[in-house]
């Protein structure tokens, strides 16, 4: 008879031992904010990056630029989202920064035929990932992974390797 009270005892305590999970669970799970969906782009705004980037980006404009000094701005050309929070900005360049051996900036201003591309992922109301094209570098002093030609810029993707860091930004 003992046995069966205390099988009955531990069979309550395990009940309400479950159904405190359970609630905890609901709960805490009830609280915890979504997050945001992902959005299809182009990331018009200000974002600020986690190495301290700051890239502007209108409807026609894109501009990078560190401490206050621009590295490069351009005329938007093109963009081009796939669907997932993700995709590219094409820029005819119309100006840069170009270092000497002793790291002192200068702005230029850009060619007749300068691109370049932008990838972006992860687009959400509150932040987006935005990488630079990365390539071999030019003869012509722009950044690594420009382009002279316009029908080149299909071969700037995620696929062919040019965009393996991405910048983590939050908008301003």
């Amino acid at each position: 008879m003992f046995s069966f009270f205390l099988e009955r005892k531990f069979f309550s305590l395990r009940m309400a031992y479950v159904v405190t999970l359970t609630v905890a669970f609901a709960l805490f799970s009830a609280c915890a904010p979504d997050e945001d969906p992902l959005l299809d782009g182009p990331p018009v705004g200000a974002w600020v990056s986690s190495y301290g980037e700051t890239y502007t980006i209108t409807d026609s404009e894109f501009e990078k630029s560190y401490g206050g000094s621009v590295s490069y701005s351009g005329t938007i050309t093109r963009t081009q989202g796939d669907g997932s929070g993700a995709g590219y900005i094409t820029i005819k360049y119309t100006q840069y920064t170009e270092y000497d051996d002793d790291y002192t900036p200068t702005l230029k201003d850009a060619g007749e035929n300068d691109y370049y591309v932008i990838h972006w992922r992860e687009l959400r109301a509150g932040g987006v990932e935005l990488s630079d094209a990365y390539g071999a570098e030019n003869d012509e002093g722009l950044p690594a992974g420009s382009v002279f030609v316009e029908k080149d810029l299909a071969s700037i993707t995620v696929a062919n390797g040019y965009f393996n860091i991405h910048s983590v930004c939050k908008k301003q």
